[in-house]
């Protein structure tokens, strides 16, 4: 900021200051230090809010986009119909047993190991 400016031109700024403000100059000094501080926290505040619009309005940009979440209703569940109480599921469906157990098959994807 002050590289084109040199210790003489600030000294010279610093003496003409003193001459024409005088035994006021620390007061005008303290006043001017008071104004650049609440511009810059001004335009800080100003910079934050303008920051938390833009995500604002990305955000809202990205759920217009995303496709609506349709609410489908749950499939009815027979054994809780079947209830004798609500709230206590029906008993589980009988599984078949096998008494031999050469007669059970196994699936088409094994093939039984050769027999010596």
């Amino acid at each position: 900021m002050f590289d084109s400016i040199g210790w003489l031109e600030l000294f010279t700024v610093g003496v003409v200051a003193l001459l024409v403000y005088g035994k006021s100059l620390p007061r005008v000094a303290r006043e001017a230090g008071k104004v650049l501080g609440d511009l810059k926290r001004g335009l800080r505040n100003l910079e934050d809010d303008l920051k938390h619009q833009v995500d604002l309005s990305i955000e809202e940009e990205q759920r217009s986009k995303s496709p609506p979440v349709a609410l489908v209703p749950a499939p009815p569940f027979p054994e809780l119909e079947a209830s004798p109480s609500p709230g206590v599921p029906a008993a589980a469906p009988e599984v078949p047993t096998v008494q031999n157990p050469a007669d059970i098959q196994p699936p088409p994807s094994i093939t039984p190991p050769p027999t010596v």
